[in-house]
């Protein structure tokens, strides 16, 4: 990270600079921190789904739809734009 940006490798490999909002800029800093030393280079996935793999695009929009319920939202009404 760097001047609150995160780089992602988007579709088709596209490299995209996302901002990041204030409010996730520590929470991402102590998810760093509590990474082991292997964890921490470029090629190695941030985010890693429960049987330690990389999450993937569907993990993700399972994820969304949880939390979405949870909060009282309809899922159906907001999706994952890729």
């Amino acid at each position: 990270m760097v001047n609150e940006t995160i780089r992602i490798d988007g579709k088709g490999k596209k490299e995209r600079i996302l901002p990041l909002h204030p409010h996730l800029v520590p929470l991402l800093a102590s998810y760093k921190a509590s990474l082991r030393s292997y964890q921490i280079y470029p090629s190695e996935p941030v985010f890693l789904n429960k049987n330690r793999k990389a999450l993937d695009l569907r993990g993700l929009h399972v994820i969304f739809k949880d939390v979405l319920k949870k909060a009282g939202f309809p899922p159906t009404r907001f999706t994952l734009h890729n």
